[in-house]
C-alpha cells in the first residue's frame, strides 16, 4: 500500500511524500527510522476521496451562509477543546484526533468547519493556521495553538485553551445571575408604578374633584403625571425607543461619543468600580496564559486588548504596550496610566523583579 504523509522532523521543519508499507502501522515505523513524525498518514484512495469530498464543498449553492464567518457556542467549543486536550495527552496524532471528532459531531456547522480545517492540514497548513480562517475560534485561542506548535506542547496548549474558554463562561454566568435578581426588582417597580397611576390614581382623582378644594401642588403634579401616562403612553413608548437607537447609533457611527460612553461606565460609582475589576481580570488571565505558553508581551497585551471590548481601556493597553516597546520596564508603562491600582501596579513590578511576569497576573486576577 502506498501512503501520503505529512511529517514534521526534530528541527520542527514540515515535509510531505509518498511511503509504501504494509500498513499505517508500518509506515510509521519507516518514517520514525527516517527522523520523522507523523502528522497526517492517509492512503492514496482516501486521499482521493478527500479531493471528490472538496469538490462537492465547492460546488455547494452560491446562496448559503460562508461557513467561515459561523459561530460556534461557547460550551460547544469547551468540549471540543477538552477533547482534543485528552486526546493529544494520550499520544493520540492530531489527525486521528480530528478525525474521531469529525465522526462523532453531530451538529452539521461544527463538522464542517472541523473537515475543512483537517484538509488543510492534509494539504500543508498548520493547525493555527487552518483555524485562523475560522471567527469561530477566538483569536486568543488560535493565538495559544500557534504557540503550542513552537515549542512543541500542543496538549498544553489544548488544556490551556479550554481553561480560559471555561473561565470566560464562568465570569459571564456569574454576571449573568447577578444580574438576575436587580432586574426582577427592577420589573416589579416599574409595573407597581404604572398599576399605581392608571389604575388606583385616577379613583382618587374622581374623589378629590368631588371636594371641590384645592390640593397641593405634589398632589397635583402626580396626578399630571398619571393623567399624561394614561393618555399619552404611546409617546413614552417613543421616546424610550428613540433614546435606544440614538444611544446604538452614537456609539456605533461616533468614535468619540463611543469612547466617552465607555469612559464613564468605568466610573468610581460601585457598579463602575464592578466592571472595572472584571475587565482587569480578564486582562490579567488571558495575559498570563499567554506568557505561559511562550507568547511575547507585546504580542500577549495585543491579544487581550482584542479580547476586552471597552474602548476606554483598549486605549490604555493600547499606550502600554508603545510604552514597552519603546524600552520602558512593564509596571513603569503601567504606572503611567491612573486606570490600574497601586496594588496592581507593584504586583506587576515584583513579577518582574523575580523574572516571573508570568505569575503575577494570575495573583491579581485571584484578588
Amino acid at each position: 500500500m502506498r501512503f501520503i504523509y505529512t511529517a514534521i522532523n526534530a528541527k520542527q521543519k514540515k515535509s510531505h511524500g509518498l511511503i509504501t508499507a504494509d500498513d499505517k502501522r508500518s509506515a510509521m515505523e519507516k518514517l520514525l527510522l527516517q527522523g520523522l513524525n507523523a502528522l497526517e498518514l492517509k492512503d492514496e484512495e482516501a486521499a482521493l476521496s478527500i479531493g471528490r469530498a472538496d469538490l462537492s464543498f465547492l460546488n455547494r449553492d452560491i446562496g448559503s451562509s460562508d461557513i467561515h464567518k459561523a459561530k460556534i457556542k461557547p460550551k460547544k467549543l469547551l468540549a471540543l477543546l477538552n477533547q482534543m486536550s485528552i486526546m493529544m495527552k494520550s499520544g493520540v496524532t492530531l489527525s486521528l484526533a480530528l478525525d474521531v471528532l469529525i465522526q462523532s459531531e453531530k451538529d452539521k456547522t461544527v463538522k464542517t468547519i472541523l473537515d475543512e480545517v483537517h484538509s488543510d492540514l492534509f494539504n500543508g497548513s498548520s493547525l493555527s493556521q487552518a483555524m485562523e480562517k475560522f471567527t469561530a475560534f477566538p483569536k486568543l485561542v488560535v493565538s495559544m495553538i500557534k504557540a503550542g506548535e513552537e515549542n512543541g506542547r500542543l496538549d498544553a496548549a489544548f488544556e490551556k485553551c479550554s481553561s480560559i474558554v471555561a473561565k470566560e463562561i464562568s465570569i459571564k454566568a456569574k454576571i449573568h445571575s447577578a444580574m438576575v435578581y436587580p432586574a426582577i426588582v427592577l420589573s416589579l417597580v416599574v409595573g407597581l408604578i404604572i398599576i399605581m397611576n392608571t389604575l388606583v390614581l385616577p379613583n382618587f382623582i374622581s374623589i378629590f374633584s368631588q371636594f371641590g378644594a384645592e390640593l397641593p401642588a405634589i398632589t397635583k403634579m402626580v396626578m399630571a403625571i398619571s393623567d399624561f401616562i394614561i393618555n399619552k403612553w404611546y409617546m413614552i413608548l417613543c421616546v424610550i425607543l428613540a433614546a435606544v437607537i440614538s444611544y446604538k447609533c452614537v456609539k456605533k457611527y461616533s468614535a468619540p461619543a463611543a469612547y466617552a460612553m465607555d469612559k464613564m461606565k468605568l466610573s468610581s460609582s460601585p457598579l463602575g468600580m464592578a466592571r472595572k475589576q472584571v475587565l482587569t481580570s480578564r486582562l490579567c488571565y488571558v495575559t498570563s496564559s499567554l506568557l505561559e505558553a511562550g507568547v511575547n508581551i507585546i504580542s500577549s497585551l495585543s491579544i487581550a486588548r482584542d479580547v476586552i471590548s471597552n474602548l476606554y481601556m483598549k486605549d490604555t493597553i493600547d499606550k502600554i504596550i508603545n510604552d514597552i516597546k519603546t524600552g520602558s520596564q512593564i509596571h513603569t508603562a503601567v504606572s503611567r496610566h491612573m486606570f490600574f491600582d497601586a496594588i496592581f501596579i507593584s504586583m506587576i513590578r515584583i513579577g518582574e523583579d523575580s523574572s516571573m511576569p508570568d505569575s503575577s497576573p494570575i495573583r491579581i486576577m485571584e484578588m
